[in-house]
């Protein structure tokens, strides 16, 4: 198998974008805007992420301009985007629709956006596809280009094609044994170590008994339903570093580093998942980091692709949730 990388003159409304692709995945990158991974699919199979084909979605109005200049406009376009945290207004808005300079490299792309120079800051992404795996690499960077110091954290988003599922973990597997009473168990830890919290969640939008989402020990899912207009957003202290969103016979898992001792926005959520109407994100974050002038934070996630080893379990039935993601983790080898 070998990577190649072409130039596509067009595709829908987002103009010029880079294909990168093997024989197991191929994807698009936005050059004219963004930048965004808008396409993420099998060769020749249906596109996993979402696409806004109508430049609807976004951040505009009377305050937006105040801050950006009058007519500019923030749109989500869609796919794979990277922004900053914390969220407000002028770190997650900043528009982005001029031209990206990028450098081909063996496997993948460099694309470096124009500065924001309103947030002093200089964004790059790097994307890399290995020749023999159905999976992308996706580092991205911000600089501290301006003379004061800053307190940020890099955040990769991914809207996801509506109509799937998201499970994701919330707390490890209990490993039980016997203190040596006959028939009495008990969770393999400590018992002299004080109690922490072995699952964080922070419900920031809409409610716990939203009858998209679904809980118990062991994970958390969110299924899109394009029926129901309210969103839904949720961030929790994802110590495994995964998540998963399966949709159309295939199953996408994101990968990234979650640090134990870290900083996180939020809560302290390195992982973040929203649902609205039109699509399901994913989220990652990296930690909250002080840069001074000259600094730069970074932050790594992958994206790869498989199919469905069984059908979309009952998300009533806990049990048979947690046999299906179990599945896929022994598959997708993402056990850490």
């Amino acid at each position: 198998m070998a990577v190649k990388i072409s130039i596509v003159e067009s595709y829908k409304h987002y103009g010029k974008c880079l294909k990168i692709t093997n024989d197991l995945l191929e994807i698009l990158i936005t050059v004219d805007v963004g930048p965004r991974i808008i396409y993420f699919a099998a060769p020749g199979g249906e596109n996993l992420l979402f696409n806004d084909e109508s430049k609807s979605l976004g951040t505009s109005g009377e305050l937006f301009e105040s801050v950006f200049g009058v007519g500019e406009r923030f749109f989500f376009y869609g796919g794979h985007r990277m922004w900053l945290a914390p969220q407000l207004m002028i770190h997650t808005s900043v528009p982005d629709n001029d031209p990206v300079k990028y450098t081909l490299i063996e496997n993948g792309v460099k694309l470096t956006p124009e500065p924001q120079e309103i947030l002093g800051v200089q964004p790059y992404m790097k994307v890399t596809m290995p020749p023999d795996e159905a999976r992308i690499s996706i580092e991205v960077r911000y600089t501290n280009i301006s003379e004061e110091e800053k307190q940020h954290a890099c955040w990769q988003i991914t809207q996801m094609a509506p109509g799937g599922v998201a499970f994701v973990p919330f707390m490890p597997e209990l490993k039980m044994r016997n203190p040596g009473k006959p028939g009495a168990r008990m969770p393999d830890f400590d018992l002299l170590k004080p109690l922490v919290p072995r699952g964080v969640l922070a419900m920031f939008i809409g409610g716990f008994d939203d009858p998209r989402f679904g809980i118990d020990s062991r994970y958390i899912t969110l299924k899109h339903d394009p029926s129901i207009y309210r969103p839904i957003k949720f961030g929790n202290a994802n110590k495994e570093g995964w998540a998963m969103y399966a949709n159309k016979g295939q199953m996408i898992t994101l990968e990234f580093e979650h640090n134990p001792d870290g900083q996180y926005t939020d809560g302290g959520s390195s992982f973040e998942c929203f649902a609205s109407q039109d699509f399901l994100e994913l989220e990652s974050l990296g930690e909250l980091i002080t840069m001074k002038p000259g600094d730069t934070i970074t932050h790594t996630e992958t994206l790869s692709l498989g199919p469905m080893l069984a059908d979309l379990p009952d998300l009533n039935d806990r049990l048979a949730v947690a046999e299906f993601v179990d599945l896929h983790r022994v598959h997708n080898s993402i056990e850490k």
